[in-house]
């Protein structure tokens, strides 16, 4: 059934998903970079820091995935659109998910600026990683609006094929952090040294000029389809509205409860011990350098699928998918190679005891041995399956992964069993097989087409 074509490379599909994908994974690797540099240098502070960052980390990671819900269901829209080639709904399409974003940060900011000492006793007991967590989020707090804008617009962006503008915005956000974190959480060229403080500033300054800078690039001539006047971003009727939500609902629910999921993940290793969740934050501030390149092929996978459906070339779609997937196990085992082959190198860079380091690079090792079913069911449910509107199938499948196999073992095997950290995260890992045998089945069957322009 599977397409069999002997060089898929020379294949337009895989030159213009390579397009899309390769600023994309660039950005998101900056992105992971900026978390890593955070933990890397809050390492040199000891675990306690470390611990108190990662939940930091861990909250504002829940609502970037609100966002990233959002974004992922105007990209539907927009790519399908832009197959079309409909600007006038591109840009209402990008301004309504642009209003829901900001409307998204408003309870998020208000709850970390009035109550962040009970947001992070909700992943700690230890009363020092509770009170430097919480000077942590109440500062990054006002950067939730920042970025409704950023993770929106750059989802429109992407779904037009103009991938790189959301990549400088980056790389310029990551420079800026990066400066500040050495400045101010070790007080360097005459600024205090802040610690946790310094390091919730600096994301917070990066995450502003990242914002006014996208703003600035999307608007610079007025040539990019995604550029509209205020009329014409709010100009979306009732019955555009009604429809865009009933697509986004199961995104933004998928969203949001494989969120929840990672967090009570988060929960359970936070409750297992202050030591259990430094080596977690730890290898996942590896592992997520690892995993930019399946996340740039994804979202590159869904813009071309929801841009073939939307010129109505339904059978290239379908033909496409089985490319997509072909490529996402191929690329899914090389890139668990690498990360087994550093697994225990980047640990080392943290200024925590060597049984921490030991047990990040297991995990690590266990992340790498997952990695093919992970790479595949990313590009099925967030590529093909959301890229043809399937998005009902996709959180369905989703949800049912995480809660029903990640989150019961978790709780069996690290809060009844009690077993050691990295043997919780190879059972939670399991999930990734469970949804892969289902998104293949799906995959096969070929029913997740859908014209919704």
């Amino acid at each position: 059934m599977f397409n069999k074509n002997r060089n898929p490379l020379k294949n337009e599909i895989y030159i213009s998903l390579f397009k899309i994908a390769a600023p994309v994974a660039l950005q998101n690797l900056i992105i992971s970079s900026l978390s890593f540099v955070d933990t890397l240098m809050i390492g040199q502070l000891g675990e306690v820091e470390i611990a108190a960052v990662g939940i930091g980390n861990q909250l504002f990671f829940l609502y970037t995935l609100l966002l990233f819900g959002i974004g992922s269901a105007s990209g539907i829209f927009v790519s399908q659109f832009w197959g079309k080639k409909d600007y006038a709904s591109i840009r209402k399409t990008s301004g309504l998910s642009v209003l829901l974003g900001l409307a998204g940060a408003l309870p998020f900011s208000f709850l970390s600026l009035i109550i962040p000492e009970k947001l992070v006793g909700i992943f700690s007991t230890d009363r020092e990683v509770i009170r430097l967590g919480a000077d942590y989020v109440s500062v990054v707090a006002v950067s939730y609006l920042f970025s409704a804008v950023v993770i929106t617009m750059s989802q429109v962006q992407r779904s037009i094929e103009k991938a790189n503008l959301p990549f400088i915005v980056s790389a310029v956000s990551l420079g800026m952090n990066t400066l500040l974190n050495w400045l101010l959480i070790f007080g360097k060229a005459g600024f205090p040294a802040l610690g946790v403080s310094g390091a919730a500033i600096a994301t917070a300054v990066a995450r502003g000029v990242e914002c006014i800078l996208l703003i600035v690039l999307i608007y610079n001539g007025r040539e990019n389809p995604a550029a509209g006047t205020f009329r014409e971003m709010t100009g979306f009727s009732a019955d555009f509205l009604k429809r865009f939500i009933k697509t986004a609902s199961p995104v933004i629910i998928n969203e949001l409860f494989w969120a929840l999921g990672m967090t009570v993940f988060k929960v359970v290793y936070g409750r297992m011990g202050t030591s259990a969740l430094a080596s977690v934050n730890i290898a996942e501030a590896v592992m997520n350098l690892m995993f930019v390149a399946m996340i740039g092929s994804s979202t590159g996978t869904a813009v071309l699928t929801g841009k073939k459906i939307g010129e109505g070339d339904y059978d290239g779609a379908r033909r496409n998918g089985r490319s997509f997937i072909k490529f996402a196990l191929i690329e899914g085992i090389v890139i668990a190679l690498i990360c087994a082959a550093f697994s225990g190198i980047l640990p080392r860079g943290f200024n925590v005891d060597d049984s921490l380091k030991q047990s990040a690079s297991i995990i690590i090792l266990i992340f790498s041995a997952f990695l093919p079913f992970k790479s595949f069911n990313i590009h099925s449910i967030v590529g093909i399956f959301r890229g043809g509107g399937d998005t009902l199938f996709a959180a369905v499948t989703e949800i049912a992964g995480v809660w029903g196999v990640g989150v019961v073992l978790a709780f069996i095997t690290g809060i009844y069993l009690e077993l050691p950290v990295y043997i919780v995260y190879a059972f939670v890992s399991l999930e990734e097989v469970v949804k892969s045998v289902i998104c293949m089945m799906r995959v096969r069957s070929e029913k997740w087409v859908h014209d919704l322009t």
